[in-house]
């Protein structure tokens, strides 16, 4: 098998802790990292393959975004249709073309989403994919009244609404034998949109508690979709393992007891606050929305990086590239951010030992960058060259990582 040698590349690693390796090799491998060596040693090419210069780029493992919806809008009369696999090609390609390799997926068709799921397993043209199937939320709970509104058949295929314990258990069963790898809830009352704050329906706390503990059972995390204190404080209290939104609505310091942090940051639960969204559906609680974030970030909770792309205004891609410059100005370190989409979330998903890094082994999913994006998260943007799996899937037009790039599409695997 050939190689590709990325050669004298400053390397990000991926974590919050290193800086900046300066004067690397980076031997690819099929879709793996081979090798990191010394760009002064010089070591020849091994049998077949192709160096290229990369003197002057930053090389980081490609960006993971925490919260997305792929299949939105999805309304039924695109669902199973040309127009739909269009539309779900057309998101990983914007995806892939900022930089991000894997998403997770937050809420939508399951079915859809776990037949796109295998199939972008085997291609490099759409990102890895993390599935959590279906909203899980009380009758006439959100989305079923809110987003879904009038869209008979996806409220159905996209929402499960829950009133009972037993009926909970099931459900979490049947999705946990279908193959998701994650389970998402919405727990809170209260709806926000741009111009009222309305209150909808709420799972109650023993059908909350009942989703969590079958899905441990099954070895599945389960994340909350919240927004105030009082919502965070309850999926804690159950065991949630993730927190989406987060507290949007209240002053943290005010609303949140000591206890509650000092959870949030012992039992190390992913705090997603999706900025990109809110600035977009909600902009009158960005400010505080982005104040929560860092008080928790300073008070040593894990900050995770998720646009909640799939929503209007949110694109897919260039969300998560606005997601970290909202976090940067909300004071939260570049190198933390940088963590927050890359090493500390594929270790939140469960691939650590595959994604999120750049070491021997490792799954070759790269971003690299024209700027030092440890400078300022707006460097992000910055792109010279995409690679998933060791195939560059992105470039800048006058790169000569232009000519590597595979001519075929997606699309041609979902028909």
């Amino acid at each position: 098998m050939s190689y590709t040698i990325l050669r004298d590349v400053r390397l990000i690693e991926g974590t919050a802790e290193e800086g900046i390796r300066e004067g690397c090799d980076l031997w690819l491998q099929g879709e793996r990292i081979e090798a990191i060596t010394e760009a002064r040693e010089r070591w020849p090419l091994r049998g077949e393959g192709e160096e290229i210069p990369c003197s002057g780029l930053y090389c980081l493992p490609s960006l993971i975004d925490m919260h997305t919806h792929v299949t939105s809008p999805g309304e039924e009369r695109i669902q199973n249709s040309d127009d739909f696999r269009r539309l779900l090609a057309r998101h990983g390609r914007q995806a892939l073309g900022a930089g991000v390799t894997t998403l997770r997926d937050l809420g939508g068709w399951p079915e859809v989403l776990l037949r796109l799921r295998a199939s972008a397993a085997r291609s490099p043209f759409f990102p890895n994919l993390v599935v959590a199937g279906p909203f899980l939320t009380a009758p006439g709970g959100h989305p079923t009244t809110s987003l879904f509104h009038g869209l008979t058949a996806l409220r159905r295929a996209a929402t499960r609404e829950l009133s009972e314990p037993e009926q909970a258990r099931a459900v979490v069963d049947q999705l946990a034998a279908s193959g998701v790898d994650f389970i998402k809830v919405v727990s809170t009352a209260c709806l926000i949109v741009p111009q009222e704050e309305t209150q909808v329906p709420k799972l109650r706390p023993e059908v909350f508690a009942a989703i969590v503990a079958a899905a441990h059972a099954h070895g599945l995390k389960v994340v909350a979709h919240t927004m105030t204190a009082a919502d965070v404080r309850e999926a804690v209290q159950v065991g949630c393992d993730g927190i989406e939104h987060g507290i949007v609505c209240d002053a943290v310091e005010a609303a949140c007891e000591p206890e509650l942090i000092d959870q949030l940051r012992e039992r190390q639960i992913c705090y997603v606050p999706t900025l990109a969204a809110i600035e977009q559906l909600a902009p009158r609680f960005l400010e505080q929305a982005m104040h929560n974030a860092r008080y928790l970030a300073e008070h040593g909770v894990l900050i995770g990086v998720g646009s909640d792309a799939g929503n209007p205004g949110v694109p897919f891609g260039t969300g998560l590239l606005r997601e970290c410059e909202l976090l940067f100005s909300a004071g939260i370190p570049p190198a933390q951010i940088i963590a927050g989409a890359t090493s500390s979330a594929a270790e939140q998903l469960g691939r650590s030992a595959q994604l999120g890094r750049l070491s021997p082994g490792y799954q070759a999913d790269l971003l690299l960058l024209r700027a030092n994006p440890l400078e300022h998260p707006g460097n992000l943007r910055q792109i010279e060259a995409v690679f998933k799996g060791g195939c560059c899937v992105a470039s800048r037009p006058a790169s000569v990582f232009r000519r590597q790039r595979p001519s075929a599409s997606f699309q041609e695997s979902l028909s």
